[in-house]
């Protein structure tokens, strides 16, 4: 006879609160894991979607799979689920030995570090999700052996089915929120797997003893009592069979259909939504675990509501369920009217000036309080609608508990497998073929379409006309304005700007935008200025983030460039005349800018037959090469942008090491603006735990100041007499002119300290590393005004100087080189005099320091840029 549960109201507590426990530690398991994802893939857009729909197959198939056998196995439900939870445990703990496994296999894969090819992504997917398929197999077949436990009846299935995900989800929202918040960059990643297995032993532990074992199984016709007493059964009077409430009617295939399209559209709202809410925040770290938290806190609402709303309609359980997903399809469009208004709204979130000034010392606090209320302003009605699925599919289609499992599992398949779809529909597929409308569109559309094959015939006419209305209000995007933050949102851009590029795709939005009363072109990823055409020539021209690194080696022939930009530091590499040069840049957008409108700023660089352009990320480019380089130029990035940490973390700069040919060095430009001097001292810190020799130069000295650390496994003693040699070449020496390094003198003045003192800045520092991405977790919080940051950063570096004199010129005479190093001192606290809005001191500073040396082309520069023309 088949036995189903009968949970006591004591046990019944129990296993909710273990159901929350499972989804938190599930959802710190998930976001820990795709974090290790990342370091697998990169920043690989195309990869993450893909394993995302791995991630929801495998939750598919334990949800398919385990439902079945807990039907027809005499084992009981709650030591099955015991035993799943304590296996989802031992792998959560041991996931940081395979993923390291993963990534050892992958880079044995990559062939000569070029473009991926089929057989590493083969490796990298494939390893991957074996990895995540035995977890996340086991993580879906918790939810029909839940539901097996606490559901006593049939018709009670769609309430216990609504409480028991909308606490699950709870806590799963709580699980992603603390991991982003809390957990990651308190404890690091391997902690947070092992909490994350404390929370899923803890509901094991729940179940074990919350729900006995002699309560939990109860037959047809049998006396509980005498169960639990361990009697005899005592035959009741067998019920009166009673018809299977028609619920279903003809159509069972398409409400497991229809609960499939729900998974396809709430993931594919939960990927799209995270990506374009990020340009308007501040693509940071947080920012996708803002979204995550929002998104699963709307859909716990959403079911937890559902079971009481229900029952007081008179439509019909079928009738309500295509309401629902015409709702759902309806709301992400009307949440695009919303997105509309961002670039007028939230310009001010990308920067966190505002925030203290508003705000003062709570500005992050905030911040991110800001940040969730607008989140739940475009997603909290969608994601309940979509939460509310769950409880009315199966209301509907469970109507005897000997199959609860069976059904339950196959529900939750659908719903996992639609779920897949989304992720790699939104994720890259829509972005690349229509443009990220798209990714919300589509599947906005598809809710409702199917909704219309649920309802009668009118409410099905009204929902497809809702569409189609709405589809012919929403706007096209603005592009100008969702490729520009940094004006007044309230100016009228269209008379101060032109958008000259405009490209969308699974990386985001890439634009090239002219500020046209000067001329000025910014090239512009993800709303975040990059690079400009402004500051050729002198100080800030980024063609010296090229010529000081290669001018520092002895004999520079292979060099790899990280990261393209507007083309502007490979420029300054080539200048110098390397055998070849190969430049990893991520986003195909990036390239075509920089090729058709920065064509004049670099030279047409990207045409030169020693020029390779890799489409990788730089981290799988590393693990995967062969060569061996001179030189390795890694540009700037912004520290705060999510992905961060991959490029600042001890690992990293491993892979740096070992790709170094002998005497080779590599040179890591940071932008002094966008980190605190701690921050600082953590990169120096990291750098050091690799390098034996790291020594400091400035780059371009101004109030957006870059500083570079140069990083070499020996000691780092540029050969004078190598360089004079170089400096006798008229046409070289003419190019360097043009951003004041014509001398070596000149040249050697951008030194700021060496070994010792950057050993002094490091010490206590912690290394930031792949396990605690401390950099990625605190840039994001900064506080201080960009400006104000870097001139305040270039003063405490310029501090380090003192007593240290450029590597290999302490017995040289290089004649110059004394009055170029105070030059740059004065240079700085003149910027300091300005920061103090004391302009007339600053004016005096660099007239005093021109009159002792009115030759020096620095000064003459940064007074010009001043005043006009120096005195």
């Amino acid at each position: 006879m088949p036995l189903h549960p009968k949970t006591r109201p004591e046990g019944r507590a129990g296993l909710l609160l273990a159901a929350t426990f499972s989804g938190a530690g599930a959802l710190v398991a998930e976001v820990i894991w795709l974090r290790y994802l990342h370091l697998i893939f990169g920043t690989s857009a195309y990869a993450i979607a893909m394993l995302m729909a791995c991630f929801m197959l495998g939750l598919a198939l334990g949800s398919w799979h385990v439902g079945r056998v807990a039907d027809r196995l005499g084992l009981a439900p709650r030591a099955l689920l015991v035993r799943i939870q304590i296996a989802i445990a031992a792998f959560m703990a041991l996931s940081p030995l395979l993923y390291r496994a993963v990534a050892a296999l992958a880079a044995m894969a990559t062939r000569g570090g070029g473009e991926s090819d089929l057989l590493e992504q083969i490796v990298r997917v494939g390893g991957s999700a074996v990895v995540l398929g035995i977890p996340t197999y086991l993580m879906g077949g918790t939810t029909p052996v839940f539901l097996k436990l606490l559901t006593p009846e049939a018709r009670r299935a769609g309430r216990e089915a609504g409480l028991y995900y909308a606490l699950n989800t709870m806590g799963a929202a709580g699980g992603a929120f603390a991991a982003g918040f809390v957990l990651m960059p308190g404890m690091g990643l391997r902690n947070s797997l092992f909490l994350a297995a404390a929370l899923n032993l803890a509901s094991a532990a729940l179940v074990r003893w919350r729900a006995p074992v002699a309560a939990a199984l109860v037959a047809p016709g049998m006396d509980e009592r005498k169960i639990s007493h361990g009697g005899k059964s005592a035959a009741k009077p067998p019920p009166k069979p009673q018809a299977a409430p028609a619920r279903i009617g003809a159509k069972p295939a398409l409400i497991v259909l229809a609960f499939g399209v729900s998974g396809f559209v709430g993931m594919g709202y939960e990927v799209a939504f995270a990506r374009l809410l990020t340009f308007f925040f501040r693509d940071s770290v947080y920012d996708f675990t803002i979204v995550l938290t929002a998104f699963l806190c709307g859909a716990a609402l959403g079911s937890a509501a559902t079971p009481l709303v229900m029952r007081r309609l008179r439509a019909g359980l079928v009738t309500q369920l295509g309401i629902v997903l015409a709702l759902v399809g309806l709301c992400g469009l009307a949440a695009l009217l919303i997105l509309n208004r961002f670039p007028y709204w939230l310009n001010e979130l990308q920067t966190n000036t505002a925030l203290v000034r508003d705000y003062g010392e709570s500005y992050w606090t905030a911040g991110t309080m800001i940040r969730f209320g607008y989140t739940f302003l475009v997603l909290l009605v969608p994601s309940s609608l979509c939460g509310a699925a769950f409880p009315l599919v199966t209301t509907i289609v469970i109507d005897e508990l000997p199959s609860l499992g069976r059904r339950v599992g196959l529900l939750s398949a659908a719903n996992a497998l639609g779920a897949a779809g989304g992720a790699v529909a939104s994720g890259f597929l829509l972005a690349n073929l229509m443009g990220l409308r798209a990714t919300i569109i589509v599947p906005a559309a598809l809710s409702v379409l199917t909704s219309a094959a649920l309802l009668r015939p009118w409410p099905a006419r009204a929902a497809v006309l809702g569409l189609a209305l709405l589809l012919a209000v929403v706007p096209a995007w603005d592009r100008l304005r969702m490729s520009s933050s940094f004006l007044d949102p309230s100016q009228a851009l269209e008379d101060l700007l032109a958008l000259r590029f405009y490209r969308e795709d699974a990386y985001g939005i890439t634009g090239v935008v002219e500020l046209l009363p000067f001329q000025r072109r910014y090239l512009v990823t993800n709303r975040l200025y990059a690079q400009n055409n402004s500051d050729m020539m002198g100080l800030e021209d980024h063609r010296r983030l090229g010529h000081i690194p290669m001018l520092l080696h002895r004999d520079p022939r292979l060099v790899l460039a990280v990261g393209l930009g507007a083309g502007v530091t490979v420029r300054g590499i080539a200048d110098l005349g390397p055998s070849r040069i190969d430049c990893v840049e991520i986003m195909p957008a990036v390239v075509e800018a920089a090729a058709a409108h920065f064509r004049a700023e670099n030279d047409g660089v990207l045409e030169r037959p020693n020029v390779r352009v890799v489409r990788k990320d730089a981290r799988g480019y590393l693990a995967g090469a062969t060569e061996r380089y001179d030189v390795i130029v890694l540009d700037i990035l912004h520290p705060m942008s999510s992905g961060s940490s991959t490029v600042f973390s001890r690992e990293y700069y491993d892979l740096c090491r070992q790709r170094l040919a002998a005497g080779g060095i590599v040179c890591q430009w940071l932008p002094m603006h966008q980190l605190t001097m701690p921050q600082l001292r953590t990169i120096a810190a990291t750098l050091r735990s690799v390098f034996p020799h790291v020594s400091l130069w400035y780059g371009t000295i101004g109030e957006l100041a870059v500083v570079g650390c140069v990083a070499s496994s020996e000691p780092l003693a540029p050969d004078a007499s190598r360089l004079a040699a170089r400096y006798g070449d008229d046409d070289l020496v003419r190019r360097l002119e043009e951003v004041n390094l014509g001398s070596v003198a000149l040249l050697l003045s951008h030194f700021v300290a060496g070994d010792d003192a950057v050993a002094a800045m490091a010490a206590g520092a912690r290394a930031d590393t792949d396990d605690r991405p401390l950099i990625e977790f605190a840039a994001p919080k900064i506080g201080v005004q960009p400006r104000r940051l870097g001139v305040e950063n270039l003063l405490e570096i310029s501090r380090l100087a003192h007593g240290d004199a450029p590597p290999g010129t302490g017995d040289i005479n290089i004649p110059r080189l004394a009055a170029h190093l105070r030059a740059k001192r004065a240079i700085i606290e003149g910027l300091a005099a300005g920061l103090a809005d004391d302009p007339g001191r600053q004016a005096q500073i660099y007239r005093d320091a021109l009159a002792a040396d009115p030759e020096n082309p620095d000064l003459r520069y940064t007074f010009q840029s001043l005043n006009g023309r120096p005195d």
